[in-house]
């Protein structure tokens, strides 16, 4: 607590001042920017801007793909599609960007393999 001086008002009697601070964006400013550094922008799944990334093996499976990202959609995950990419551009893509979780769609099968980095990967 910061003891401030008194001060004399109109009437002539001995008045101590009171401070009200409000830093409602340098607050926030300050703990996202706590976060981010903390993070190294590798944020938690559920503050991530994107949650999952769904990378179709061959257009085969295109509409396969589109149809798991609108429903992953409407469930209220952060859902990219990510298509025309070789499969090791792809894992090193989200390897670099830190993405939590990706999703790789298989041929004839339609079987999802989720794939989620290590802590030791994401440093």
């Amino acid at each position: 607590m910061i003891l401030l001086q008194a001060y004399t008002d109109d009437g002539n009697h001995k008045q101590q001042p009171i401070m009200i601070h409000r830093a409602i964006f340098g607050s926030i400013e300050r703990f996202f920017g706590i976060l981010i550094e903390n993070c190294a922008g590798a944020f938690p799944l559920w503050l991530a801007p994107v949650q999952c990334r769904i990378m179709p093996v061959t257009d085969a499976v295109l509409d396969y793909a589109q149809d798991v990202v609108a429903q992953m959609r409407e469930a209220g995950i952060r859902v990219q599609l990510d298509s025309g990419k070789a499969i090791d551009l792809f894992v090193s893509y989200c390897s670099c960007n830190r993405l939590q979780s990706t999703l790789t769609l298989l041929p004839h099968a339609e079987v999802a393999l989720l794939r989620c980095p290590s802590t030791a990967q994401l440093a």
